[in-house]
Protein backbone atom coordinates (compact mmCIF):
# COMPACT_ATOMS: atom_id res chain seq x y z
CA UNK A 1 0.00 0.00 0.00
CA UNK A 2 1.79 3.50 -0.96
CA UNK A 3 1.89 6.27 2.01
CA UNK A 4 -1.11 8.24 0.06
CA UNK A 5 -3.40 5.13 0.73
CA UNK A 6 -2.01 4.87 4.72
CA UNK A 7 -2.22 7.81 5.46
CA UNK A 8 -6.28 7.94 4.18
CA UNK A 9 -6.28 4.92 5.51
CA UNK A 10 -5.17 6.39 9.23
CA UNK A 11 -7.52 9.49 8.88
CA UNK A 12 -11.13 9.69 11.15
CA UNK A 13 -13.46 8.32 9.14
CA UNK A 14 -16.82 10.36 9.09
CA UNK A 15 -19.63 10.09 11.15
CA UNK A 16 -23.61 11.14 11.54
CA UNK A 17 -23.86 13.20 14.54
CA UNK A 18 -26.68 12.05 16.74
CA UNK A 19 -29.40 13.90 18.39
CA UNK A 20 -31.99 12.86 20.97
CA UNK A 21 -35.05 14.46 21.96
CA UNK A 22 -37.41 13.03 25.04
CA UNK A 23 -41.08 14.26 25.40
CA UNK A 24 -43.73 13.32 27.37
CA UNK A 25 -43.90 11.46 30.86
CA UNK A 26 -47.24 10.14 31.46
CA UNK A 27 -49.04 6.93 32.93
CA UNK A 28 -45.67 4.75 32.44
CA UNK A 29 -44.83 6.25 29.16
CA UNK A 30 -41.77 8.12 28.19
CA UNK A 31 -41.55 8.90 24.19
CA UNK A 32 -37.76 9.72 22.78
CA UNK A 33 -36.71 10.62 19.10
CA UNK A 34 -33.42 9.65 18.03
CA UNK A 35 -32.04 11.19 14.79
CA UNK A 36 -28.47 11.92 12.68
CA UNK A 37 -28.72 13.96 9.32
CA UNK A 38 -30.10 11.06 7.49
CA UNK A 39 -32.38 8.90 9.68
CA UNK A 40 -34.66 9.29 12.56
CA UNK A 41 -36.39 6.74 15.14
CA UNK A 42 -38.98 6.67 17.12
CA UNK A 43 -39.05 4.93 20.42
CA UNK A 44 -41.55 4.11 23.03
CA UNK A 45 -40.27 3.94 26.71
CA UNK A 46 -42.42 1.92 28.97
CA UNK A 47 -41.63 1.11 32.71
CA UNK A 48 -43.40 -2.53 32.44
CA UNK A 49 -40.39 -2.89 30.40
CA UNK A 50 -37.58 -0.37 31.48
CA UNK A 51 -34.86 0.53 29.10
CA UNK A 52 -32.50 2.56 30.81
CA UNK A 53 -30.75 0.38 32.89
CA UNK A 54 -29.86 -1.59 29.93
CA UNK A 55 -28.85 2.24 27.92
CA UNK A 56 -26.87 2.50 31.12
CA UNK A 57 -25.11 -0.80 30.51
CA UNK A 58 -25.01 -0.79 26.96
CA UNK A 59 -22.72 2.41 26.88
CA UNK A 60 -20.49 1.67 29.72
CA UNK A 61 -19.45 -1.35 27.86
CA UNK A 62 -18.56 0.59 24.97
CA UNK A 63 -16.71 3.05 26.64
CA UNK A 64 -14.65 0.28 27.49
CA UNK A 65 -13.66 -0.24 23.53
CA UNK A 66 -16.04 -3.70 23.02
CA UNK A 67 -16.06 -5.08 19.37
CA UNK A 68 -19.64 -5.24 19.42
CA UNK A 69 -22.96 -4.95 21.64
CA UNK A 70 -26.61 -4.78 21.57
CA UNK A 71 -29.60 -5.08 23.22
CA UNK A 72 -33.27 -4.81 23.05
CA UNK A 73 -36.17 -2.49 23.44
CA UNK A 74 -39.21 -3.90 24.74
CA UNK A 75 -42.37 -1.49 23.74
CA UNK A 76 -45.35 -3.37 24.55
CA UNK A 77 -46.16 -4.90 21.02
CA UNK A 78 -43.03 -3.70 18.98
CA UNK A 79 -39.27 -3.86 19.39
CA UNK A 80 -36.30 -1.79 18.77
CA UNK A 81 -33.04 -3.44 18.71
CA UNK A 82 -29.66 -1.30 19.38
CA UNK A 83 -26.89 -2.52 18.08
CA UNK A 84 -22.92 -1.11 17.62
CA UNK A 85 -20.10 -2.70 15.93
CA UNK A 86 -16.46 -0.84 16.33
CA UNK A 87 -15.93 0.66 13.31
CA UNK A 88 -12.49 2.59 13.31
CA UNK A 89 -10.99 4.36 16.43
CA UNK A 90 -13.91 5.83 18.63
CA UNK A 91 -16.50 5.38 15.61
CA UNK A 92 -18.99 2.53 15.33
CA UNK A 93 -21.82 1.77 13.26
CA UNK A 94 -24.91 1.78 14.80
CA UNK A 95 -28.12 -0.17 13.67
CA UNK A 96 -31.53 0.40 15.21
CA UNK A 97 -33.81 -2.69 13.62
CA UNK A 98 -37.23 -4.09 14.27
CA UNK A 99 -35.08 -7.33 16.13
CA UNK A 100 -31.99 -8.91 16.56
CA UNK A 101 -32.97 -11.69 13.38
CA UNK A 102 -32.60 -12.64 10.18
CA UNK A 103 -34.26 -10.26 8.08
CA UNK A 104 -35.66 -7.51 10.28
CA UNK A 105 -35.99 -4.07 9.28
CA UNK A 106 -32.83 -1.74 9.50
CA UNK A 107 -34.66 1.86 10.70
CA UNK A 108 -31.64 3.48 11.16
CA UNK A 109 -27.62 2.31 10.02
CA UNK A 110 -24.97 5.12 10.43
CA UNK A 111 -21.34 5.71 11.83
CA UNK A 112 -21.36 7.20 14.98
CA UNK A 113 -19.01 9.30 17.06
CA UNK A 114 -18.53 7.12 20.08
CA UNK A 115 -18.66 9.58 23.19
CA UNK A 116 -20.81 12.06 21.02
CA UNK A 117 -23.28 9.75 20.98
CA UNK A 118 -23.21 8.62 24.66
CA UNK A 119 -22.76 12.26 25.73
CA UNK A 120 -26.03 12.80 23.55
CA UNK A 121 -28.05 10.07 24.69
CA UNK A 122 -26.46 10.11 28.61
CA UNK A 123 -26.54 14.03 29.34
CA UNK A 124 -30.16 13.87 27.48
CA UNK A 125 -31.79 11.28 30.05
CA UNK A 126 -30.55 13.38 33.38
CA UNK A 127 -31.21 16.95 31.54
CA UNK A 128 -34.88 15.35 30.89
CA UNK A 129 -35.03 14.09 34.69
CA UNK A 130 -34.21 17.75 35.81
CA UNK A 131 -36.81 19.52 33.54
CA UNK A 132 -40.12 20.57 34.46
CA UNK A 133 -41.92 17.71 31.55
CA UNK A 134 -40.25 15.09 33.65
CA UNK A 135 -42.88 13.84 36.76
CA UNK A 136 -41.52 11.57 38.91
CA UNK A 137 -44.72 9.93 40.00
CA UNK A 138 -45.82 9.04 36.62
CA UNK A 139 -42.53 7.08 35.36
CA UNK A 140 -40.68 6.00 38.88
CA UNK A 141 -41.25 5.27 42.43
CA UNK A 142 -42.38 7.44 44.90
CA UNK A 143 -43.65 7.54 47.93
CA UNK A 144 -46.57 9.62 49.41
CA UNK A 145 -44.32 11.82 51.59
CA UNK A 146 -42.18 12.45 48.67
CA UNK A 147 -45.08 13.04 45.86
CA UNK A 148 -47.04 15.00 48.50
CA UNK A 149 -43.81 17.05 48.54
CA UNK A 150 -43.37 17.51 45.18
CA UNK A 151 -46.99 18.43 44.71
CA UNK A 152 -47.27 21.51 47.89
CA UNK A 153 -43.53 22.56 47.55
CA UNK A 154 -43.33 21.48 51.00
CA UNK A 155 -40.39 19.29 52.36
CA UNK A 156 -40.67 16.29 54.01
CA UNK A 157 -40.12 17.53 57.51
CA UNK A 158 -42.74 20.24 56.71
CA UNK A 159 -44.90 17.00 55.83
CA UNK A 160 -44.60 15.49 59.24
CA UNK A 161 -45.29 18.14 61.55
CA UNK A 162 -48.08 19.47 59.83
CA UNK A 163 -49.93 15.79 59.85
CA UNK A 164 -48.50 15.23 63.42
CA UNK A 165 -50.74 18.34 64.46
CA UNK A 166 -54.27 16.46 63.19
CA UNK A 167 -56.14 14.30 65.43
CA UNK A 168 -57.06 11.09 64.63
CA UNK A 169 -59.70 11.29 62.89
CA UNK A 170 -58.14 13.58 60.48
CA UNK A 171 -55.04 11.23 60.11
CA UNK A 172 -57.32 8.10 58.98
CA UNK A 173 -58.86 10.19 56.41
CA UNK A 174 -56.33 11.36 55.09
CA UNK A 175 -54.16 8.61 54.66
CA UNK A 176 -57.15 6.20 53.38
CA UNK A 177 -58.50 8.88 51.14
CA UNK A 178 -55.37 11.12 49.59
CA UNK A 179 -53.20 8.12 49.53
CA UNK A 180 -54.84 5.85 46.93
CA UNK A 181 -55.51 9.17 44.32
CA UNK A 182 -51.91 10.99 44.80
CA UNK A 183 -50.26 9.57 41.70
CA UNK A 184 -53.23 11.81 40.31
CA UNK A 185 -52.07 15.32 41.02
CA UNK A 186 -54.50 17.22 43.29
CA UNK A 187 -58.18 17.90 42.24
CA UNK A 188 -58.71 21.13 40.93
CA UNK A 189 -61.39 21.69 43.71
CA UNK A 190 -58.70 22.30 46.13
CA UNK A 191 -56.14 24.15 43.81
CA UNK A 192 -57.38 27.29 45.17
CA UNK A 193 -56.08 26.32 49.35
CA UNK A 194 -52.12 27.01 49.48
CA UNK A 195 -49.89 23.99 50.78
CA UNK A 196 -50.56 21.10 52.75
CA UNK A 197 -53.82 22.04 53.98
CA UNK A 198 -55.21 21.46 50.57
CA UNK A 199 -54.76 17.53 50.69
CA UNK A 200 -56.88 17.35 54.11
CA UNK A 201 -59.08 19.55 52.44
CA UNK A 202 -59.46 16.84 49.90
CA UNK A 203 -59.47 14.36 52.06
CA UNK A 204 -62.44 15.78 54.06
CA UNK A 205 -64.43 17.01 51.21
CA UNK A 206 -67.93 15.60 52.42
CA UNK A 207 -68.71 14.37 48.77
CA UNK A 208 -65.34 12.85 48.03
CA UNK A 209 -66.14 8.97 47.29
CA UNK A 210 -63.61 7.85 48.77
CA UNK A 211 -63.77 8.66 52.07
CA UNK A 212 -67.39 6.92 52.32
CA UNK A 213 -65.65 3.87 50.55
CA UNK A 214 -62.42 4.19 52.65
CA UNK A 215 -65.14 4.26 55.81
CA UNK A 216 -67.01 1.91 54.74
CA UNK A 217 -64.08 -0.64 54.11
CA UNK A 218 -62.60 -0.30 57.37
CA UNK A 219 -63.98 -0.50 60.74
CA UNK A 220 -65.73 3.32 61.72
CA UNK A 221 -63.93 3.12 64.61
CA UNK A 222 -60.37 2.83 64.23
CA UNK A 223 -58.39 5.35 65.17
CA UNK A 224 -54.53 5.84 65.13
CA UNK A 225 -54.45 5.69 69.14
CA UNK A 226 -50.60 5.34 69.63
CA UNK A 227 -48.53 6.72 71.74
CA UNK A 228 -47.01 10.23 71.67
CA UNK A 229 -43.45 8.95 70.99
CA UNK A 230 -44.71 6.70 68.88
CA UNK A 231 -46.73 8.88 66.44
CA UNK A 232 -44.40 10.49 64.27
CA UNK A 233 -43.10 7.20 64.09
CA UNK A 234 -45.94 5.83 62.27
CA UNK A 235 -46.74 8.39 60.23
CA UNK A 236 -43.31 8.94 58.66
CA UNK A 237 -44.21 4.78 58.04
CA UNK A 238 -47.12 5.89 56.45
CA UNK A 239 -45.38 8.28 54.43
CA UNK A 240 -43.02 5.51 53.20
CA UNK A 241 -45.50 3.72 51.54
CA UNK A 242 -45.48 3.84 47.71
CA UNK A 243 -48.13 6.26 46.07
CA UNK A 244 -46.81 5.24 42.06
CA UNK A 245 -48.13 2.83 40.25
CA UNK A 246 -44.85 3.14 38.61
CA UNK A 247 -41.48 1.74 39.05
CA UNK A 248 -39.18 2.68 36.39
CA UNK A 249 -35.02 4.06 37.27
CA UNK A 250 -35.83 7.71 38.60
CA UNK A 251 -34.14 10.20 35.59
CA UNK A 252 -34.13 13.32 37.84
CA UNK A 253 -31.08 11.13 40.41
CA UNK A 254 -29.54 9.38 37.27
CA UNK A 255 -25.82 9.03 37.34
CA UNK A 256 -23.42 6.29 36.15
CA UNK A 257 -20.20 6.94 37.85
CA UNK A 258 -18.44 5.20 34.67
CA UNK A 259 -19.63 7.24 32.31
CA UNK A 260 -19.05 10.10 34.44
CA UNK A 261 -15.20 9.47 34.64
CA UNK A 262 -15.28 8.69 30.44
CA UNK A 263 -16.71 11.91 29.63
CA UNK A 264 -14.43 13.88 31.97
CA UNK A 265 -11.47 12.15 30.47
CA UNK A 266 -9.73 13.09 27.52
CA UNK A 267 -10.55 10.04 25.49
CA UNK A 268 -12.25 10.08 21.87
CA UNK A 269 -11.71 13.85 20.99
CA UNK A 270 -14.52 15.27 19.07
Amino acid sequence: MGRGKVENAMKPKPYEPVSMRLHGCDVGWIYMVLSTPTSKVNIRLSTCFDPIPNFICWMEALQTDVMHCGFGIEEEGPEKYFFARTHWNGRYQLTISEGDFEGAEEYLKVVVHRRQMIETIYRGFQDFGASPDYIPRMWGIQTLGECIAEQTGATLKGVVDFLEQLDDDSLYRFFHAVLPTMYCGIPEEVKCLPGLPEMLAFALLPGNPLVAESINHYAKGWKMTLPVERRREDIVECLNAQASPYDGTPLDTLRSEVLEQYLASDRDPL
